[in-house]
């Protein structure tokens, strides 16, 4: 996992904890995938897909929200 998201995941959880959260966990992910199409026996195209996300679930007072996002700007 990239310093990025498991220092965003750190901020998540320690913000959740000063905020008084009774419970609170967190996720994060990295994706990468390469696409290879060919026609005929000849390569047509390659494409290259990364993706990284983050994700905080609390409960509190019986209450449940989970919160994601890919946006790392």
């Amino acid at each position: 996992m990239s310093d990025t998201i498991e220092n965003s995941l750190n901020l998540l959880l320690d913000t959740a904890k000063k905020l008084g959260a009774e419970s609170a966990s967190v996720m994060g992910g990295e994706n990468t995938s390469i696409n290879v199409a060919a026609r005929l026996g000849k390569l047509e195209n390659i494409e290259r897909n990364e993706s990284k996300s983050i994700g905080l679930q609390i409960i509190d007072n019986k209450r449940k929200v989970n919160l994601s996002s890919t946006n790392f700007n």
